[in-house]
């Protein structure tokens, strides 16, 4: 009779423990909106825009954190497509307490806009490209946060010889 109490234990857990990760997982808290085509000229330099819309109730780590435990919203582009690409630039991050925590975080809310500065070398071929890589974050609610993702990014790029 106790192992099967503690079998029925068991199996309950694990099907409360999978129910949450799986809700937690396959909520989608963060999407990000596919910019316009940027037209660049070969030799110029310019910023794209990844525009990011944060689920209401959650928050994303900023970058750079305020807990070194936490991990920090980051852009990771491909290099290629002689393209040059910079470090994003992230905004500042807006101050949360969680609840009943007397840390202070740096995070961000609703819509967060990350500018990469990149630029063409002379030598790209003309058309159109697509720099792409991949949003990394950890979000939260007001209680607690879940476990770190990752999102793809594309950003559609025409490349032409000279502005006119």
């Amino acid at each position: 009779m106790k192992i099967v109490s503690c079998l029925t234990l068991l199996f309950a857990l694990i099907l409360t423990v999978n129910q949450k990760a799986g809700y937690c997982q396959g909520t989608e808290i963060v999407s990000w909106q596919p910019p316009q085509p940027v037209t660049i000229a070969r030799g110029e330099s310019t910023e794209l825009l990844v525009t990011v819309k944060i689920k209401d109730g959650f928050h994303l780590q900023a970058n750079p954190v305020a807990n070194q435990f936490l991990v920090p919203t980051s852009l990771t582009m491909k290099p290629g497509n002689n393209l040059v690409m910079e470090a994003p630039i992230y905004p500042e991050g807006h101050p949360f307490t969680l609840k009943g925590s007397p840390e202070v975080l740096s995070t961000y809310e609703k819509k967060l806009v990350i500018r990469l500065p990149v630029t063409v070398l002379s030598s790209a071929k003309i058309g159109p490209k697509n720099v792409t890589g991949e949003l990394s974050f950890q979000p939260c609610n007001s209680r607690s946060c879940l476990f770190p993702r990752s999102i793809p990014v594309s950003i559609p790029v025409m490349i032409i010889a000279k502005r006119q």
